[in-house]
């Protein structure tokens, strides 16, 4: 810290350009990826039946994930 010797000085323009553009093309492809597991689409399709094993038309069906809530 007190060696007079280090260059403390600000670092130029185009140094500042160059580094914010190499973080740019390198993080810029990691925003692309998705994830297996990231399905977003939230679809599923299926039949209801009541008892009697007559189907339920109109049907809602909620459902939940009791490890998050």
């Amino acid at each position: 810290m007190l060696n007079p010797s280090v260059n403390r000085k600000r670092l130029p323009p185009r140094a500042k350009l160059l580094t914010v553009l190499c973080a740019l093309f390198l993080l810029l492809p990691l925003v692309a990826l998705r994830l297996p597991a990231q399905n977003l689409s939230g679809k599923f399709t299926g039949t209801v039946f009541d008892p009697s094993g007559a189907p339920v038309p109109n049907a809602t069906v909620v459902m939940t994930n009791r490890k998050t809530t």
